[in-house]
């Protein structure tokens, strides 16, 4: 599932692009809805769709970095934050904090992040995940997932935070070995409220189901220092669920006529020149005269050089960058310029939700030489001309501009002008986005006001995967894909859709967006699905690993919407998920003592059958402890079992423990051989007491002219007092007996030994 995240930016960022796109890719976990935010840092765009900031003991601290950088740890683009000393000893900290736009005030249902642990130039790091915080602003109140490298410790902890000080220490381990250089996966689960972490030297989970105290939606990432340090660390693959249900965007529309101050609240404005971010713009509310009414104003000023400045707005609450664009409107004023340059525009099909980066605009414009009506296709930042028609545009009139994407056609009528123009031949931009800006010339003051503003799109063409669950209940290496239909999988539409083709990435997904781009990559195929109009469509895929208590294996997928023409299809946005081996092995068979201190059994009937784990305990009933580990079916057993009672578990290859078998006692040792001798003809009875098994005696003899040995198992049955005898053959022999023993043995021979 594709959409838009948007976050109102209440501190700039310094050091990166103010553009805009962040994908919400849905990607299931069994039991949990689905991933609802989902951000691999593709562009330096992500960057302001976050808010980021520092802090130095509660105040707003310079001295941090926030880029994206080609991380090869992570293998493709991530976050890269980076905190110093601020002048003093105390404590900073940068960080990186999101919700999801389409439901901000709904709790937290879960989290998910790659870390990688970068490096510190002093003896002191911290790396942070913060959780449930109230709101985007800060991390006052949240709670704190803290990797800790220091002189004195190696940890992971959860903490607590309050007002902004960390005043509780939820759950922690310690003794681990954190490595810088090293990436680990963090799951954060509400609902069970427990994080986990896995990867190199900490598989570890930690609980907080004792502390209720927050549970919204907010979410983040941060590095801090002890004060003196310099930390920095990367992030990528964020990933988020809220708690409530969302409504599947189909096709829609958004409008509005900017009736009352509050209508910008649901916009999203920010300036530019030549690609970088920069202040000097303004977005406001006024009563507008040219109007009659409430009006949305842009202005841009000179940026202290003579290259263009811009100013664009785009509304954040109707953002479906998956959907296709239909159409857009707005009706603007040129306002004023203080020069003989300006440029008033309606941006449409923008790849962001934000900024005008890459997409189409259609302006008017005036210059000293010349005025325009112009509709220009803009590829970061630098514009293509489509089409363009000289004409007389007055200052301080009213002119309305729309485009029709069915018909690629552009309409502009104003003052003495009816202009229309064609982009039929250019294909490059269809996303569901719109919005209009301000241009100047790099030396002027533009201002214009714009109202009825309007837009509609459509359902996607391509498939849109929403889940990849693992299938409870199985022995793994098996995912339920989930998909929305294309647009195209119903009656009177311009392409038939036949069938959806199931493509998987061969080898495993790395941690890191870069791996999850389609294209490039190499895909197997898997198989297909019939087209039935359905609204949703699932399978069960084959995955390509299970995912283990030693580490975490993604599976990716995509899926094409095919035609008849093989030529003509619509491919999705891959989505990925792990599948677990959550079914575990059978406890093995006929358990029992095979001989003195050997303990055997039968194989577990399990095709994934790992080891066998051995526990003893005092009694039958009691607790029973870890004792030992083999992929054998026996285990020779020490002198401390003596009097104890056994038992076996089946390991799988997943990790999944079985149930314990029934247990047996082992209560004695083998008979002294001393005792049990017995001369030609005598008989050793072997007496079992309070028998509550069948109790087998081995008697064995050897001649002793040619060292033949003989042996004769016999059994002594349960019960109170049971006995079974054996007479010694005639000639020179010499007899033993061992027993396995589950009470208490006795025995004694008509010679007279006992």
């Amino acid at each position: 599932m594709l959409n838009s995240l948007y976050t109102r930016l209440a501190d700039p960022i310094r050091s990166a692009t103010l553009a805009a796109i962040l994908t919400v890719l849905a990607v299931g976990v069994a039991g949990a809805v689905p991933w609802q935010l989902y951000a691999d840092f593709d562009s330096p765009r992500d960057l302001n769709l976050l808010n980021i900031g520092a802090y130095e003991d509660g105040l707003a601290s310079p001295s941090y970095s926030a880029a994206i950088v080609e991380s090869t740890a992570l293998d493709g683009p991530a976050l890269r934050l980076e905190v110093w000393d601020n002048g003093s000893n105390a404590g900073d900290r940068a960080y990186a904090l999101f919700n999801d736009p389409q439901s901000p005030g709904c709790p937290l249902a879960g989290l998910g992040l790659d870390l990688w642990l970068g490096g510190s130039s002093g003896g002191y790091m911290y790396w942070d995940v913060y959780f449930g915080g109230d709101n985007l602003d800060d991390f006052f109140n949240c709670y704190d997932l803290l990797f800790e490298i220091r002189p004195d410790a190696n940890r992971i902890s959860l903490t607590k935070w309050v007002d902004g000080e960390s005043v509780e220490v939820l759950d922690q381990v310690a003794g681990l070995d954190l490595q810088l250089g090293d990436v680990y996966h963090v799951d954060v689960d509400m609902v069970t409220r427990t994080a986990t972490v896995n990867g190199p030297g900490a598989n570890v989970t930690l609980s907080f189901a004792a502390d209720v105290t927050y549970s919204s939606g907010t979410a983040g990432c941060g590095v801090s220092t002890a004060g003196v340090e310099t930390v920095w660390g990367e992030f990528d693959n964020l990933k988020l669920r809220s708690a409530c249900d969302r409504d599947w965007p189909g096709a829609g529309d958004f409008a509005t006529d900017f009736a009352a101050s509050d209508a910008l609240d649901a916009w999203l404005a920010s300036g530019h020149e030549e690609g970088q971010a920069h202040e000097d713009f303004g977005f406001d509310w006024v009563d507008s005269a040219a109007f009659g009414g409430g009006a949305a104003q842009l202005e841009v000023s000179n940026h202290a050089t003579n290259s263009g400045d811009m100013g664009a707005a785009f509304p954040a609450d109707a953002t479906p960058l998956s959907r296709p664009l239909l159409n857009a409107s707005v009706s603007l004023y040129t306002a004023y310029t203080s020069g003989g340059y300006g440029h008033w525009g309606l941006f449409f099909a923008s790849q962001s939700n934000i900024d005008p980066y890459n997409g189409y605009e259609l302006a008017v414009g005036v210059r000293p030489d010349h005025d325009y009506v112009i509709l220009l296709k803009w590829e970061d930042w630098h514009s293509v001309l489509i089409d363009s028609v000289r004409t007389d545009i007055s200052l301080g009139s009213i002119y309305d501009l729309s485009v029709d994407m069915t018909t690629r056609t552009a309409q502009v009528s104003g003052p003495g002008v009816d202009v229309s123009l064609s982009f039929a031949g250019d294909l490059s931009y269809r996303t569901g986005t719109a919005g209009f800006d301000v241009l100047n010339a790099g030396l002027e003051t533009v201002r214009g006001e714009f109202d009825d503003f309007a837009m509609a799109w459509g359902e996607p063409d391509s498939p849109e995967i929403f889940a990849v669950d693992d299938v409870p209940g199985d022995q793994g290496r098996q995912l339920r894909l989930s998909w929305h239909r294309s647009a195209q999988d119903s009656p009177d539409t311009a392409f038939e859709v036949t069938e959806y083709g199931i493509w998987r990435k061969i080898g495993m997904v790395v941690l890191g967006g870069g791996d999850r781009v389609y294209p490039p990559g190499e895909w197997d195929f898997v198989g297909t699905v019939p087209a039935r109009g359905e609204e949703i469509y699932q399978t069960v895929v084959p995955s390509l690993c299970d995912s283990t208590a030693e580490g975490v294996c993604y599976s990716s997928y995509f899926i094409s919407a095919r035609t008849p023409d093989p030529l003509t299809y619509f491919d999705s946005t891959p989505g990925f998920g792990i599948s677990q081996d959550n079914l575990a092995p059978p406890a093995p068979l006929d358990l029992r003592m095979a001989g003195p201190d050997l303990l055997a059994w039968n194989a577990a009937d399990a095709p994934d059958v790992s080891t066998y784990r051995i526990y003893v305990s005092a009694t039958s009933e009691g607790q029973f402890d870890f004792y030992g580990e083999t992929g054998q079916l026996e285990y020779s057993l020490g002198e401390d079992t003596h009097g104890q009672y056994l038992a076996v578990t089946t390991v799988d290859h997943a990790g999944n423990e079985g149930p314990l078998t029934d247990a047996v006692a082992w209560n004695g040792t083998p008979v002294d051989p001393a005792l049990a001798s017995a001369n030609p003809g005598d008989t050793i009875t072997v007496v079992g007491e309070n028998l509550t098994t069948a109790l087998e005696v081995v008697f064995e003899t050897q001649r002793s002219s040619d060292g033949v040995r003989g042996t004769r198992i016999v059994a002594v049955a349960p019960g109170t007092s049971s006995s079974a005898s054996v007479t010694a053959s005639t000639g020179p022999r010499r007899a033993r007996i061992s027993a396995m023993v589950p009470t208490f043995l006795s025995h004694r021979s008509s010679s007279g030994i006992t």
